[in-house]
């Protein structure tokens, strides 16, 4: 069959699908071009037939889970420390999709106010008295009241559309899971990296934070809070997360600042980050010792604080 009759069975089953019916013959007459066999005709009609009838019954899927989704509340928590200009920045987005009463602003006494850009959006504002990005979001978690709550760094871009498909995600059993992710940076180095961790998440349901991470409150409180500790408290979180139920990869993906790779570079930064990743894996928070250095590599200030303390934990999850 030349390429030009296949291009044009889609459309016309398609139209006569949603009437009911499928003329095989009229279709056959509306063609141009050299003669099909009826035999092969009929054959490749109903393929096609087939196909499109799938694609139409897999698009209505979403459809029939909104009603259930629309009742899910979901509460916003941004965890920042001297990240005004990208709370700024992410805010309006955000606002596209949530009420201002439903995003919390999570302060770790940064310097450049970002309270007055939370209030200047009219978000809800809370501080803490120290940068602990754990206890930031634990706090954040607190404090709101969502259903589902939604973990995003300030300097992590949402994709259109994302309130609903975390909706539609825990409607149908998840209870928790973040995104796939890209860096806005063009290296081909890093993409491969976030094809890495799309299977890593797959595969062993272990996220970071700059995937936007989300999780049920009453799974949240029975997995969390967050380890209060300067790295990797994301990844041990969604990994006991996974283990009370079915954890999800939604996307398309959020895109995350590259700028902790600029001084370093992709590669040397990457490297380093996956040996700290694996010396975690095999040892715990037994690797954070601020007298070797472990654990506080370069590039990664903003996450550490004058050594790991053992705060407690929100009344919440206090027994």
């Amino acid at each position: 069959m030349r390429r030009g009759n296949c291009g044009l069975i889609p459309e016309i089953i398609k139209k006569r699908a949603r009437q009911g019916r499928v003329e095989k013959m009229n279709v056959a007459s509306s063609l141009s071009g050299p003669s099909i066999p009826p035999a092969r005709f009929a054959k490749d009609v109903r393929f096609h037939e087939l196909v499109t009838l799938g694609i139409m019954r897999f698009r209505e899927r979403p459809r029939r889970m909104h009603a259930s989704a629309s009742r899910i509340s979901i509460s916003v928590v941004v965890p920042v420390w001297n990240d005004a200009i990208a709370l700024g920045n992410a805010l309006p987005g955000l606002l596209h999709e949530w009420d201002p009463g439903a995003i919390w602003v999570v302060d770790g006494g940064s310097e450049d106010r970002p309270g007055d850009v939370a209030k200047r959006h009219g978000v809800r504002f809370l501080e803490i008295d120290a940068p602990s990005r754990a206890r930031q979001m634990n706090a954040g978690a607190v404090a709101c009241d969502g259903d589902v709550i939604l973990f995003l760094h300030a300097d992590t871009r949402l994709p259109e559309g994302a309130r609903s498909l975390i909706a539609e995600s825990i409607a149908n059993g998840a209870v928790g899971g973040a995104f796939s992710r890209r860096f806005d940076n063009r290296s081909l180095f890093l993409r491969l990296t976030c094809l890495t961790a799309d299977w890593r998440g797959q595969r062993f349901g272990a996220f970071f934070g700059d995937q936007a991470i989300f999780a049920t409150r009453d799974r949240f409180e029975t997995a969390g809070p967050f380890p209060d500790q300067p790295l990797f408290e994301d990844f041990e979180f969604t990994r006991r997360l996974s283990r009370h139920g079915r954890t999800v990869l939604l996307k398309p993906p959020v895109i995350s600042s590259g700028r902790r790779f600029h001084a370093r570079g992709p590669v040397r930064q990457t490297l380093s980050d996956f040996a700290l990743t694996i010396r975690y894996v095999l040892r715990g928070a037994a690797i954070f010792d601020k007298s070797t250095g472990v654990g506080f590599p370069p590039g990664n200030e903003a996450l550490g604080h004058d050594g790991p303390r053992a705060a407690a934990p929100p009344k919440r999850f206090r027994e």
